[in-house]
């Protein structure tokens, strides 16, 4: 995965063990909570798949314009 290589370049040298382990952790708890969150949605909408794929596109939306916001802080502080 790309986010790995470009770890180095997003935090401090003294900081890359807690950014990885921050990394990996996060992308354990996505790998055991998305698929049952998504079947769960799919039980909820009566297995309408469109309504899924919306909700997980303004949820990656907001991370990414959160992220972003949190970024332009640091780089302002």
């Amino acid at each position: 995965m790309l986010v790995f290589a470009l770890l180095p370049e997003m935090v401090e040298p003294h900081q890359i063990g807690m950014g990885l382990g921050m990394l990996t952790s996060a992308s354990n708890l996505g790998i055991a909570i998305g698929p049952s969150g998504f079947g769960l949605l799919l039980d909820m909408t009566k297995g309408n798949f469109h309504i899924g794929f919306m909700i997980l596109t303004l949820v990656s939306i907001a991370i990414i314009c959160i992220l972003s916001v949190l970024k332009i802080q640091a780089n302002n502080d």
